[in-house]
């Protein structure tokens, strides 16, 4: 099942894309604001973002960016009424995968976003497998030695986060813009510390580190 959100503030035209793009193996969620798919971008995977640029809370480049902090890897399409050569460059520039101006054609978009699925199915595995330790990204669970780990809703996310950003760091300012406490509260940098001690101890062993600190900026996660 593949998952796309959605962010558009007419909840008129989000709802109609929402309807055209929904088939049996895609589930679309709807967001008409920066907050709410920042809300939830925390608590869901997603396998594509559909972002419009104009929002009532912020734009789609400050959101684009956000995204490409933590999922380097995920395709994003700009769909958006501002069709200035300037906006689309810059949407491209950000990372973007594709930028469609409104009014546009939904059969085409939903084409696009089929051909970009095929695409990443290629190239993204599920399954991350490293020395004796294993995620799978679509179940959201965790292995080692072949059993199970019991970690924490916080614990997985900063897991998630540092695997699918391999090679980068991420910062102290990143994690705590996308972790939030059991009460749904901002965790600050001493939680972030004491979870990524708690991970380290359940993932780690003397002979492996996998979660890197880069001191005064963040962490970082090595699997050489």
């Amino acid at each position: 099942m593949h998952n796309i959100l959605v962010v558009e503030d007419d909840e008129v035209m989000n709802r109609g894309i929402q309807c055209c793009l929904s088939d049996k193996d895609i589930d679309v969620t709807g967001a008409i604001s920066c907050r709410q798919a920042e809300e939830f971008i925390r608590s869901k995977s997603f396998d594509i973002f559909v972002l419009d640029v104009n929002l009532p809370d912020g734009d789609g480049f400050m959101l684009c960016r956000k995204i490409r902090e933590l999922f380097p890897n995920v395709p994003i399409i700009f769909l958006s009424a501002r069709d200035y050569e300037i906006d689309i460059v810059k949407g491209f520039n950000l990372g973007a995968d594709d930028y469609i101006t409104k009014p546009f054609n939904v059969t085409i978009l939903k084409k696009k976003i089929r051909a970009i699925l095929r695409r990443c199915s290629k190239s993204i595995q599920s399954i991350y497998e490293v020395k004796d330790l294993k995620m799978d990204l679509d179940r959201k669970e965790v292995y080692k030695n072949s059993e199970k780990l019991n970690l924490t809703p916080s614990e997985y996310r900063i897991l998630e986060i540092l695997v699918i950003g391999r090679g980068k760091v991420i910062t102290k300012e990143q994690f705590v813009d996308s972790l939030y406490d059991k009460d749904g509260g901002l965790i600050d940098e001493h939680s972030l510390s004491v979870y990524i001690s708690r991970l380290r101890n359940k993932i780690e062993n003397g002979e492996e580190a996998f979660v890197k600190t880069i001191y005064g900026m963040g962490y970082m996660w090595c699997d050489e």
